[in-house]
């Protein structure tokens, strides 16, 4: 009877809150025997019904690691009402701390690099035009932007940016067989809408540090013997500011709002900070920690609204500023000095007209906007490519060393729009079957397209279809040992790691910026032949580095 109460009480515990559930807890797998599976290169795991763990994994790391990430709110919430810990790794993932540091110095120069594209709207479009055809959703965006400059163009002249600029490091096996080559620091994408999971990065590098701390034979068991060197001789677990900068920036750009209508903070009423959201979202607790940092750090407060809410409970209306009256976002009575995006960046949230008539609503409006639709388009893989060509970049960063550092990160990237460049392409895959990835214009995993599958999908790409992709060579990270939970189910086995690194900038209008800083990391860890790094979609878990010397 005893047993029976305490696996239901940590079921309790580690389901985050969910009492009833037929799964059983890390405590009871610790009652349970525990048969010894040697480690494979193919992946181990803790059965959900029980049936051991993989050896090289304490049941005790198991249960502090998940006891952590539900009381600390490093959770997801599959359905309304309902939370459970977010997918993420038992240890930190070993990374170069050269490299480590190379992206994170690069920031700044990404932020200013969005906003100079971003302040060249006719470049940007005559760049999209080609692949409008082929991609409606882009099309509708490059749309918004046109209508936007038809009705006399930005009522806001500050843009804030929260970006992430994701990375591998290409460090491929020595064809000798004699260990990797040295790490390269290799960019897959800029993410400029939306940027996700800042808050529980924050808090994933928070457990790795205390179970590094506490339990520190039980995560040295699960690394490769030289990350668990590295670990016992002092290496190191990053701070992440990114539980402070993300709300510190959103905070910086309300009160440049404020003060451009000549108010004071703690004056009367203030603004609010708008989310602008997707209905039944599952990624609620990061957003939520965001929503209460702005508040208990700067008093700011928050409305939470779908595109299709903003539709229907919306209204410009004129208000004060210090060059004279500008049309303001009113939501439900409540004016609007922010609006920050983390929905808006796949077709799947404009339902119809009424939520595209509510993003050009918010751009039209005299809110700083997180992005501007400007931003959003800069973020697309066409322009991502067009950068990569020779000049393209130089255009807009002005600095050679820092152009020449920025470049220094682009993997080969390849064009499809003329027949000469499709050729081109098609052949550097069948020479490389599993070199490459097709990827579209689109945010979110479970998009594109690698290796063989890429080849067979672009050799039947109608002309019309291909210009909405781009090709890109493959980047080959080293894979490492790694525990990763999902679900309350640990699986053990080879696993590669995606560097993103925050940044926020808030600036425009031809002046010198308010802000440009980097802002806080992320790692995330899948286990090899896994394509998508997604974690929300399903693919991925978070995890924090390790950085190695």
């Amino acid at each position: 009877m005893r047993r029976s109460m305490l696996s239901r009480l940590l079921d309790w515990l580690l389901l985050g809150m969910r009492p009833g559930r037929a799964l059983l807890s890390a405590f009871a797998l610790a009652l349970a025997s525990r048969p010894a599976v040697a480690a494979a290169p193919a992946p181990s795991s803790i059965s959900p019904l029980g049936g051991g763990t993989p050896s090289a994994v304490s049941v005790a790391l198991v249960s502090r690691a998940l006891g952590w990430a539900n009381t600390k709110g490093l959770q997801m919430s599959p359905q309304p009402g309902v939370f459970v810990h977010a997918p993420l790794s038992l240890t930190p993932f070993p990374l170069s701390a050269t490299e480590f540091e190379r992206a994170r110095a690069l920031a700044p120069a990404f932020n200013t690099l969005v906003e100079a594209i971003a302040a060249d709207p006719d470049w940007l479009l005559e760049v999209l035009d080609a692949t409008l055809a082929s991609d409606p959703f882009t099309a509708r965006l490059a749309q918004v932007l046109r209508d936007l400059r038809t009705a006399g163009g930005e009522a806001q002249p500050l843009h804030l940016g929260i970006h992430r600029s994701d990375y591998m490091l290409d460090e491929p096996a020595r064809a000798d067989g004699a260990g990797f080559a040295a790490p390269r620091l290799q960019q897959i994408e800029l993410n400029t809408i939306a940027a996700s999971f800042g808050c529980l990065s924050a808090k994933i590098s928070g457990l790795h540090t205390y179970l590094c701390a506490v339990a520190a034979d039980d995560v040295a068991a699960v690394l490769e013997p030289s990350a668990a060197a590295e670990l016992a001789a002092g290496a190191r677990l990053p701070p992440n500011s990114a539980l402070e900068a993300l709300p510190d920036a959103l905070a910086a750009a309300h009160a440049a709002y404020v003060d451009q209508a000549g108010l004071s903070i703690g004056e009367g009423t203030l603004p609010v900070a708008l989310f602008v959201v997707q209905p039944g979202e599952g990624n609620v607790a990061d957003q939520r920690m965001l929503e209460l940092a702005l508040y208990e750090r700067h008093g700011v407060q928050t409305l939470r609204c779908t595109l299709g809410e903003i539709a229907t409970d919306a209204e410009l209306r004129n208000g004060p500023s210090r060059g004279g009256p500008r049309p303001c976002l009113y939501v439900r009575g409540l004016e609007v000095a922010v609006a920050y995006f983390r929905a808006g960046y796949g077709p799947d949230d404009y339902l119809g007209e009424a939520e595209w008539g509510a993003r050009l609503t918010v751009e039209r409006s005299a809110a700083i906007k997180c992005p501007t639709v400007s931003y959003q388009l800069v973020g697309t893989k066409k322009v991502q490519q067009v950068l990569s060509e020779p000049g393209v970049l130089e255009r807009f960063v002005a600095h050679p060393a820092e152009a020449a550092a920025v470049r220094a990160t682009f993997a080969g990237l390849y064009s499809l729009q003329t027949d000469a460049e499709y050729e081109h392409a098609l052949q550097l895959t069948r020479d490389d079957p599993e070199g490459f990835v097709l990827k579209p214009q689109r945010e979110g995993g479970g998009n594109n397209v690698y290796g063989r599958a890429a080849t067979e999908k672009l050799s039947g790409m109608r002309a019309g279809e291909r210009k909405g992709y781009i090709l890109m060579e493959l980047i080959r990270p080293r894979p490492r040992q790694l525990a990763l939970a999902r679900k309350n189910e640990v699986t053990l086995g080879q696993a590669v790691c995606e560097l993103g690194v925050y940044s926020v900038f808030l600036g425009g209008g031809g002046q010198p910026p308010l802000l440009n800083e980097v802002a806080g990391h992320l790692l995330r860890a899948k286990l090899l032949g896994t394509d998508e790094g997604g974690v929300a979609a399903g693919f991925a878990v978070l995890s924090s580095p390790l950085l190695e010397n």
